[in-house]
């Protein structure tokens, strides 16, 4: 089942068949959106989609885009990710016409529901009703808690993935190159839900259909900024700038202060050793 990357820029038509889509905080699937999920499999008559809207690569959201596609795609379900660019106004009628969407279902407290129902057409949007008690999904607070304690196999346990996140490689105090371990940064701008430390990651770069594996650093740097610093392991490429897929496949340990440059590098080599034993026999 394929996933569709969409955003307001686009000028042609994807040549859509007829489709139902539902719009709902998939990235963080409460009862709410259970309840929008259950009435989606239930339509018959078009082809099934969920929009999920991406703000800021999604860094904020529980359940990353990942296991989102995976689940749709269990259920024979296309995903739309909506990418609304700075400087655009969210423009249903626009999807609507470019993806062929007839129908649309959202729930009674979506935010920007009268603009749907204006774009789509009252007799189009079916609204699930929702209460306020259906926030409260212990599952999903479990999920947070373990992104935040560092228990990723409790995490891909009960959401069903690693957590995945994505953002642009910015320059940084270049530190890590002066000692032999340059590393590709982003800033999170402490908006990413999970505990600092150093982690075992996968890095997805553009236009590669494959994983490079790197260790990474999770902190505030010396002028609070909040970063998450990846070594991608015998790769060193000029990549500022580049949009990066990151994955999470275990948290090693929390960051340890360290007196010197030398006591750094020894650190790192010690987590490259590890790592490399990790790899190894890594299923």
């Amino acid at each position: 089942m394929k996933k569709i990357n969409y955003n307001e820029m686009l000028m042609m038509l994807w040549n859509q068949s007829p489709t139902v889509a539902a719009i709902g905080d998939w990235g963080n699937w409460t009862n709410q959106e259970k309840k929008l999920f259950d009435s989606l499999l239930k339509t018959e008559e078009l082809e099934k989609a969920i929009i999920l809207i991406s703000d800021n690569y999604n860094i904020e959201n529980t359940i990353s885009d990942n296991i989102v596609l995976k689940y749709a795609s269990d259920h024979d379900i296309k995903l739309i990710n909506w990418n609304c660019m700075k400087g655009f106004e969210r423009s249903y009628q626009k999807i609507k016409n470019d993806l062929n969407i007839r129908k649309i279902i959202v729930k009674s407290n979506q935010s920007d529901l009268n603009l749907i129902i204006e774009a789509f057409g009252k007799e189009n949007v079916i609204v699930i009703d929702v209460e306020a008690q259906d926030l409260n999904d212990l599952n999903l607070k479990a999920m947070k808690e373990a992104l935040l304690t560092g228990d990723l196999e409790q995490y891909k346990k009960l959401s069903g993935g690693n957590f995945t996140f994505t953002g642009h490689v910015v320059k940084g105090k270049q530190i890590g190159r002066q000692i032999g371990f340059p590393t590709a940064n982003i800033n999170t701008e402490h908006k990413l839900k999970i505990i600092q430390g150093v982690y075992w990651v996968k890095v997805t770069l553009p236009n590669e259909d494959f994983f490079r594996w790197g260790i990474a650093s999770f902190r505030d740097n010396t002028d609070g900024v909040e970063v998450f610093e990846t070594n991608i392991l015998d790769f060193n490429k000029d990549i500022y700038g580049w949009r990066m897929e990151v994955e999470l496949v275990k948290f090693i340990r929390p960051n340890t202060k360290v007196n010197s440059l030398d006591e750094l590098k020894e650190l790192i080599e010690a987590d490259k050793n590890n790592a490399l034993e990790f790899i190894k026999n890594y299923k």
